[in-house]
C-alpha cells in the first residue's frame, strides 16, 4: 500500500499543481474502476488487461516496451496536455490488486511516472471513457477505443 504516499511525496517534492493532479474522491473510485471496466474489459477485472484478447474494442494495439521504459513521455504528443484523465495506479493489498484512482494531466502523471518507486502496472483513461492504455507488469503497452493514429 505504499503507492499512494509516494504519489503524495512527489506532488510535494516537485511542487506539481493539486488542480491538475489530485485523488479522486474515494467514493468515486468504485464508479470509475467499474465504468472502465465495463467499457474497456471482457469478463474481467482491469489487472487482465495484460493480454489484448480481453480488451473490448476494436482498435488494440499492443506494444513491448521493456526496451523503452520512457515511452509515456511521447504521450502529450498524442493526446491534450489540458484535458485531464483518471490514472489507475495499481498497488497491492493481500496479494490482491488494489488501485488508486487520480484525476490528472498528462505533464503531471510522466512526473510521477517518473519518478514513482514500486508500481507496476498503471492505466490511464480518458475521463470520457473513449480510450484506455495500461502499461503491464510485463512491460507491455495495450492501447484500446479512439486512439489517435500516430
Amino acid at each position: 500500500m505504499q503507492i499512494r504516499d509516494e504519489i503524495e511525496r512527489i506532488i510535494k517534492e516537485y511542487e506539481l499543481d493539486r488542480n491538475r493532479i489530485h485523488e479522486v474522491p474515494k467514493q468515486s473510485y468504485t464508479d470509475i474502476i467499474k465504468r472502465t471496466e465495463a467499457e474497456f474489459v471482457v469478463n474481467g477485472g482491469l489487472h487482465r488487461c495484460w493480454d489484448g484478447r480481453l480488451l473490448k474494442k476494436h482498435t488494440i494495439r499492443t506494444r513491448d516496451v521493456s526496451e523503452d521504459k520512457l515511452w509515456y513521455h511521447t504521450l502529450p504528443e498524442i493526446f491534450s496536455s489540458d484535458e485531464p484523465v483518471y490514472a489507475l495506479l495499481e498497488d497491492t493489498k493481500a496479494y490482491e490488486p488494489k488501485y488508486w484512482v487520480f484525476e490528472t494531466h498528462l505533464p503531471e502523471m510522466i512526473t510521477v511516472l517518473d519518478e514513482i518507486n514500486g508500481l507496476d502496472e498503471f492505466y490511464l483513461v480518458s475521463k470520457k471513457y473513449k480510450w484506455l492504455i495500461c502499461e503491464t507488469h510485463e512491460d507491455i503497452i495495450c492501447c484500446v477505443g479512439e486512439i489517435p493514429a500516430k
